[in-house]
């Protein structure tokens, strides 16, 4: 009885050992997955950031642009003006 018991603990301590040895390799990997996804949250943080900067020069440029045309359609059919043919320009020099 007591070569039995003495085995049934030790089968019992085995068992603990693998336990702890398979939690910490496991509790090693998910850290390491953890770091390996925060690095990628950031690095797709700063890419949104750059493409929302790039976005908002984009509506600024669209914006100038398009406030260019309204300028020139507006001179052409409100004020009939045209541009100066090139034997229209005048050249004055200092």
């Amino acid at each position: 009885m007591k070569r039995n018991n003495s085995l049934n603990v030790g089968r019992w301590l085995f068992a603990a050992w693998v336990s702890v040895i398979g939690s910490s390799l496991s509790v090693v990997y998910l850290s390491n997955a953890c770091r390996v996804l925060t690095s990628e949250i950031a690095n797709l943080e700063r890419e949104s950031n750059i493409l929302q900067e790039t976005w908002g020069k984009y509506l600024i440029e669209k914006g100038t642009h398009t406030s260019l045309n309204n300028i020139e359609s507006l001179a052409i059919n409100k004020l009939n003006m045209k541009a100066p043919k090139r034997d229209e320009f005048i050249a004055i020099f200092p």
